[in-house]
């Protein structure tokens, strides 16, 4: 399930994904696409209040449930081959 449905779902409503293909390697960035850019990061805050609030109402202490999580190790896979190249 993509970021968009998900946000759908919970939210009720979708994301706009005009500037998806846009061309990201032309500077400066367009005011849309730097909004584009900020907003992935922003509907998941919002995701979060809303499991925040819905938690609450469930009387399930949030800070508690992700105290018991797996923490999860991920690298940046578009990136981290280059860094490496940059850094060596």
């Amino acid at each position: 399930m993509g970021l968009s449905t998900l946000c759908y779902r919970i939210l009720g409503k979708r994301l706009d994904k005009t500037e998806q293909c846009s061309v990201w390697d032309r500077r400066p960035l367009r005011l849309r696409q730097i909004r584009y850019a900020a907003l992935d990061s922003y509907c998941l805050l919002q995701i979060y209040w809303r499991c925040c609030e819905w938690a609450e109402k469930l009387g399930v202490n949030v800070e508690e449930l992700c105290a018991k999580q797996e923490q999860i190790r991920a690298s940046f896979p578009l990136f981290w081959g280059r860094f490496d190249e940059i850094k060596g």
